[in-house]
């Protein structure tokens, strides 16, 4: 097991990755009800809904082992300043499709987290998949190769 993957394993209380999979999950519902709420004119719904999202990103930035986390937790991070940022954006300029084009990055990032929490931890060391793609503000789209499930927000 390499040195990311045990960092990873062990994170959060009781080990595992599940912790940063159910705070990614939280991350993912706060999007879409804010998207939903900006649709439907709310704008105190949406408020609420994304300042939770704003704070669950602070603690999930909070929580980066960036001394062990290696390059892992640099794209974590890079992730999360790039989420707070387009929340911000997306309430400026009043756009639901800011908000659901990250709840689809947050999604793709815990699929590939889960594809790691479900493999047992014999099986050898982990890779991340080869970025293909870069936004326009060059923030990496992960694409993971592994499907686990159906899941939404």
């Amino acid at each position: 097991m390499t040195p990311l993957e045990l960092a990873y394993r062990t994170a959060g209380a009781g080990g595992g990755l599940t912790p940063l999979i159910a705070l990614l999950d939280t991350l993912a519902g706060d999007l879409r009800r804010g998207a939903e709420a900006e649709r439907g004119n709310d704008l105190t719904g949406r408020s609420h809904d994304l300042n939770h999202a704003l704070q669950v990103l602070a603690f999930l930035e909070d929580r980066l082992s960036h001394g062990s986390g290696g390059d892992l937790a640099r794209l974590l991070a890079n992730l999360y300043r790039t989420v707070r940022s387009k929340i911000i954006l997306a309430q400026t300029r009043r756009s639901p499709a800011i908000l659901e084009e990250e709840m689809a990055n947050i999604l793709r990032v815990r699929e590939l987290l889960q594809s790691v929490e479900l493999r047992p931890a014999q099986e050898g060391a982990i890779t991340l998949p080869p970025v293909a793609r870069k936004r326009p503000d060059g923030y990496p789209i992960f694409e993971p190769k592994v499907t686990v499930g159906s899941w939404s927000a």
